[in-house]
């Protein structure tokens, strides 16, 4: 199965040089012997980067209306797990052929077929950048909903305000995977924007990310849980 040409969404970039970048770093480990680092570099890139955001990122196009966006997110998904299950032949055979036979394939079986060879054309250190943003600002959010003790199925709103013209493109133009991920009701992203009142906030470089409470916790309840805390650090000061 081949990555469609027209799979230039962020997502689709970050991912597939992520995935470039680990095949190389793989390769070279297990030409070194390194079978540690080898292993590393699998579980960093599997668990770390496409199941903790790729395959959620692909839900919001696996569930869209847009045929020819979910036959694209479908061939990366598979494209980029196939080719992993190569790599972790040697590691763990009997699981990976036993994956690898009910993928679409080549071949009669994983441990005969060829090395998963890397396309240094996809390494994307643009898309690589500007995912990071997206991930900085998702997990300020998350921190605050943790912090806030909103509950996990909650929508809330977020103001993200914006101090430079790219900061404020990039997120703008992932702004359905930042609602998907945070569990945003309603995204604002600007750079003129004011700080709502009854709001919790977090900085991000120079990107300032507010969440409005109002309505979403009780106000008094975290009054008193802040006071609490605030005498018991005095007390431990004093």
């Amino acid at each position: 199965r081949m990555i469609p040409k027209s799979a230039n969404d962020l997502a689709d970039r970050w991912i597939l040089s992520l995935y470039n970048r680990a095949i190389v770093q793989v390769t070279e480990s297990l030409e070194a012997y390194r079978f540690d680092e080898a292993a590393r570099a699998l579980y960093d890139f599997v668990w770390n980067s496409y199941c903790d955001w790729y395959v959620e990122m692909a839900k919001v196009r696996l569930n869209g209306d847009d045929e020819n966006a979910r036959q694209v997110v479908q061939s990366v998904l598979c494209v980029v797990l196939e080719g992993t299950l190569r790599m972790m032949h040697p590691i763990a055979p009997f699981i990976s052929e036993a994956l690898w036979q009910t993928f679409p394939h080549e071949g009669e079986a994983l441990i005969v077929a060829p090395w998963t060879k890397e396309d240094t054309a996809r390494f994307d250190k643009d898309a690589e950048r500007e995912m990071v943003l997206m991930q900085d600002v998702v997990g300020a959010v998350r921190n605050i909903r943790g912090t806030m003790r909103i509950p996990p199925g909650k929508r809330v709103d977020v103001v993200v305000k914006t101090a430079s013209e790219d900061a404020e493109v990039i997120l703008s133009s992932v702004q359905s995977y930042m609602k998907e991920l945070a569990r945003i009701e309603n995204l604002t992203i600007g750079a003129n924007l004011e700080r709502p009142p009854a709001s919790a906030s977090a900085v991000v470089g120079d990107v300032e990310i507010f969440v409005p409470l109002a309505g979403v916790i009780d106000l008094d309840v975290e009054r008193q849980r802040l006071e609490k805390e605030i005498g018991g650090l005095a007390k431990a000061l004093g």
